[in-house]
């Protein structure tokens, strides 16, 4: 039974040990011994002042910085680190080959933690356009990390109240304060494309996996009736279901097409891409951005942020697992046909306009 930590961390998943990364990282032993707990090598490695604690053989705890400006975290299956903790079995602490669990501790990592505002007015107004759940959130906590500038919100009023205060700083101001490194956009329309007509960059998700979010989204997530939403296997029967699909798969197709058709400047980053080469297309949205490659920082924030894909875990905070996947697939024919076929539409705007086509989504959502 999984319970909550006493220790602030975040587990981050199962790493390679090896010799020639050890001589790259500040490591200090945080404990070795026959009651290791993941909050006793968390709590040690926080005191230390480390920004990860790595825990291995099920004794042994290691207390680590990442120091240098090109140290890059190797992640391999989790079923690499499945040695029980020796004071706690329902955890596994690293595996018995040069493996360990990684956990980040509280401590900022100074090579990318201070953000600030620039400037009011120094700023252009460049759109971080998407659908919903497409990775727009994630893709402003990249920017802000890798640039040191925080991005802004049109929805910056409800995201004072939320989110503004605690992890978007500049989702506290008007949006068109010139500011801010971008904005969070979600609708489409002719006048909101014409604000931002000194560039866009424009995230591309899946549609399948998108609205499927989103879905969770709408009923709470995993938890609750979310839980009981998805265990039912009730997409195929709470109302509204087929209305859901067909609205929210027009919306992923206006999204695209018209950021694409009416964008003076425009910038295509497929989610898809974005989590199998996080720091290459990091790299093009802040060239697209005009600001300076700064490789320490973009180091810093893929270690700080990095996709599940990379990981080969989506786990929240104290290695909780935080997101339900579907076993099934919750589309009828019918509303396979309409997302193909606006796959199909939005594949052949991007190449009439110059940008590379989508992914392959040949398999997607089945």
């Amino acid at each position: 039974m999984w319970r909550d930590l006493s220790a602030p961390g975040k587990y981050r998943g199962c790493t390679v040990f090896l010799d020639s990364f050890e001589k790259k990282i500040d490591m200090i032993p945080g404990g070795d011994n026959r009651q290791m707990t993941v909050e006793r090598c968390l709590n040690q490695c926080n005191k230390k002042k480390h920004t990860y604690a790595g825990l291995l053989g099920g004794t042994q705890c290691n207390c680590l910085n990442f120091t240098g400006p090109m140290d890059s975290l190797h992640y391999v299956p989790t079923s690499q680190c499945s040695v029980p903790c020796s004071g706690d079995p329902t955890y596994n602490c690293g595996g018995r080959n040069s493996t360990f669990s990684l956990y980040r501790t509280k401590v900022p990592d100074s090579r990318c933690s201070k953000i600030s505002l620039k400037p009011k007015g120094s700023m252009p107004l460049i759109g971080l356009a998407s659908f919903p759940r497409s990775g727009n959130t994630w893709t402003r906590q990249l920017l802000e990390h890798a640039t040191g500038i925080y991005t802004g919100s049109i929805y910056w009023k409800a995201e004072r109240r939320k989110v503004g205060s605690k992890i978007f700083l500049g989702g506290n101001i008007p949006f068109d304060t010139g500011s801010t490194l971008c904005t969070k956009v979600h609708v489409f329309n002719a006048q909101m494309i014409k604000t931002f007509h000194r560039g866009t960059i424009l995230l591309l998700r899946n549609p399948y996996r998108a609205i499927v979010s989103e879905a969770f989204r709408s009923h709470k997530g995993v938890k609750g009736a979310g839980k009981k939403f998805v265990k039912s296997r009730a997409f195929h029967i709470f109302a509204g279901w087929t209305r859901f699909v067909r609205k929210h798969a027009d919306r992923w197709l206006g999204t695209a097409i018209n950021w694409c058709r009416k964008s003076s400047r425009l910038l295509v980053v497929n989610y898809e891409d974005l989590q199998e080469n996080t720091s290459e297309e990091l790299m093009r949205m802040i060239k697209f951005l005009k600001q300076p490659l700064d490789m320490t920082r973009i180091t810093c924030a893929v270690q700080e942020l990095p996709s599940s894909q990379s990981t080969g875990v989506s786990l929240g905070s104290f290695g909780l697992r935080s997101k339900t996947y579907l076993t099934f697939d919750p589309f009828t024919k019918r509303m396979h046909e309409r997302l193909d076929g606006h796959i199909a539409t939005v594949n052949a705007t991007l190449i009439r306009y110059g940008h590379a086509p989508l992914p392959n989504y040949e398999e997607a959502g089945r």
